[in-house]
This record gives C-alpha cells, structure tokens and sequence, in this order.
C-alpha cells in the first residue's frame, strides 16, 4: 500500500472513530435521527473533515427529504465534537449557543451545553441550562441527573436528591440514578438508605453487563456496610 493511500485510509478510519464517539448521542438529537445517522455514517466512512461532515450530512439529508436543512443539529453535534473529541470547550459553547439561536426550543442543545459550562467551571450556568432543557422536555432524566450532579457538587445534596426521585420516577430500572442518589445520601450520613441504593445500582448495572460499574456500586456499598 502506497504512503497515500495509507493517509487515506487513516483519515477515513478516524472519521468513522469520530462517529462512533458520538453515536449514542445521536438517537436522542430528534425523531428522524436515525435515519440522518445513517447517511452521516456513509459520509464518514468517504473521508474529510468530521465536523464538515455533519453539516455535509445534514444538507443532504434534509435535500433527500425535501425539506430546510436543520442546521440546528449540526451545530449541537459540532458542539459535541468539539467538547468531547477535541476538548474544545468555549469552541463547543459557541456551536451550542449557534443551535440555540437557530431553534431555541429544543432541550438536547441546552443539555450539552450545560454539561460543557459544567466542565469549564461554570455551574451556576450549567444548572440555568439543565432548567431549561428539563422546562422544554420534562421527561428528559438525564438532564434531571446531571442537574443533581451539579448541585450535588455545590453543596446541595438535598436537592440533588430530588433530581435523582425525579428520574427514578421517570425510569425506575435506571442505574446511574440509584449510584448518584447513594453518593448523595452518604454525603448526609443516610448510610442505610445510601447502602441500598448502591446495591440496587449494582444489580442494575451487572444485567447491563456494565462489569466495572457494577464493581464500583458493590466497592462503595461494601464500605459502608463495614
């Protein structure tokens, strides 16, 4: 294989490395999502620039479909690239703020760039964002985690706990809910309860086969229980 065609085929390997990073976010971005992945996943796979990409992606897509591009989308996933493959974060709030501006209803774009302020630092901004993701999709239970994460953080375990009810109430067999809910409840002394939970997650996370996970609920369990 000659030298060029070897950068070739890294360019198209990382492309498609790129994509698979952010595959999971991609099933919960709209309801036709699942099929513009698919077309944005033959488009990796041809080569070029990973963010040209999704834009390339959507166009196309949108074209296919005979409707307005939804640049909206491409710019949260240009955020996400760009938070969690290139740890670019004010890059990522500037993509974020972009999709805001172009479709301000739309909770998964306040999401993302509540957990990217998070990140850099800035948490009362990161939770005015997990408010409004939660206002405009009140079933969103990651953005109910990730809200109790944060106020866990700032001294409110209390609260955080509610977020934590919240999502467990929305999806009881949720394991991240149950371990943060045992963080939280440890954190005030609640050892009995915060035992439980820890165990509950730890039966979750080993039906879904999340080995190191369910370790870690068990370790945690284990040491308050002694």
């Amino acid at each position: 294989m000659s030298i060029g065609n070897q950068s070739i085929v890294v360019s198209r390997v990382k492309n498609l490395l790129c994509f698979l990073n952010i595959w999971a976010y991609l099933e919960c971005l709209n309801p036709f999502v699942s099929l513009v992945k698919n077309q944005l996943a033959k488009l990796a796979i041809t080569g070029g620039s990973c963010i040209l990409i999704v834009f390339a992606g959507v166009v196309y897509f949108a074209k296919r479909m005979d409707r307005d591009p939804d640049l909206a989308f491409a710019y949260t996933i240009q955020g996400v690239v760009r938070a969690e493959l290139m740890d670019d974060r004010q890059g990522a709030i500037d993509s974020y703020n972009q999709a805001i501006q172009l479709q301000p209803d739309r909770a998964i774009s306040y999401y993302f760039r509540a957990k990217t302020r998070y990140r850099s630092g800035n948490k009362l901004g990161a939770i005015d964002d997990f408010n409004k993701a939660i206002q405009l999709q009140p079933d969103y239970i990651n953005a109910y985690i990730s809200r109790g994460v944060v106020r866990a953080n700032i001294g409110n375990a209390k609260e955080a706990i509610s977020d934590y009810n919240l999502a467990i109430a929305l999806k009881p067999d949720y394991a991240n809910s149950y371990y943060n809910r045992g963080i939280a409840k440890s954190e005030l002394a609640d050892r009995k309860n915060a035992i439980d939970d820890f165990n509950k997650a730890a039966e979750l996370f080993k039906k879904e086969g999340k080995t190191n996970d369910y370790q870690e609920a068990f370790d945690r369990a284990n040491k308050l229980s002694k």
